[in-house]
């Protein structure tokens, strides 16, 4: 019933936009044939109204359609396809589009007083894309990245803050680093990224350790071992 799934995504992408001064938009949620919930074309704007996330499809097996309406974001498992992040620094800016999306979820900031909770005990990315750019540099362009596979467990979003246990990471480089398997416990916040218990294999090469970056003083500590 395209109606009904219409205004399901309508309803949820209101609620999430209004408590949090984000813009999310989802083309269509319902369930599929299996009782999945399958959501459709999701784009995120960055703060200049340019695409920071788009997922082609999501597919979750969420128990109750009401509680995802309310803004219950508490998922068995996540599986997205074909998704897309583009990272970027606009010229004359220091912060990156995501560092200023991720502080919207910060609890000092949101006007209804909410934090943003996202939870899921599985999630997956099925040939998906990451571009990182820099329009302050010569050279814009810092990373582009394709046929990224993750399956990770333990997945929690809590205010701008992500944590999960990568279990088994792949991707290909422009510029030639291709990664084999990776593994670590990652977490983000608004001031470090850390990947703890690093396993990395690429073509050449394996790397047990951690890195860990100090992301307000641009300071990064790497430890391998």
């Amino acid at each position: 019933m395209p109606t009904v799934q219409t205004y399901i995504a309508k309803k949820v992408t209101t609620k999430l936009n209004q408590n949090f001064g984000t813009s999310i938009n989802i083309n269509r949620l319902g369930l599929n044939w299996k009782g999945e919930i399958d959501i459709k074309d999701v784009y995120i704007e960055d703060h200049h109204s340019d695409t920071l996330i788009y997922v082609k499809t999501l597919n979750t097996n969420l128990l109750s359609l009401k509680n995802l309406v309310e803004g219950d974001l508490h998922f068995g498992f996540i599986e997205l396809n074909n998704a897309k992040f583009y990272i970027k620094t606009y010229k004359g800016e220091k912060s990156d589009n995501v560092s200023i999306f991720a502080n919207k979820f910060n609890s000092n900031s949101p006007s209804s007083g909410n934090i943003f909770v996202l939870k899921a005990n599985n999630i997956k990315f099925l040939d998906s894309d990451v571009k990182i750019t820099n329009e302050n540099l010569e050279q814009s362009e810092i990373f582009n990245l394709s046929f990224i596979n993750i399956e990770s467990e333990i997945f929690s979003i809590v205010g701008p803050n992500v944590n999960t246990a990568i279990k088994q990471l792949s991707l290909e480089s422009q510029r030639g680093l291709d990664i084999k398997n990776l593994a670590g416990i990652f977490s983000y916040s608004l001031t470090s990224i850390s990947l703890k218990q690093l396993k990395l294999k690429t073509d050449d090469s394996f790397i047990n350790g951690a890195i860990i970056m100090a992301v307000s003083y641009t300071h990064l500590r790497a430890h391998e071992t």
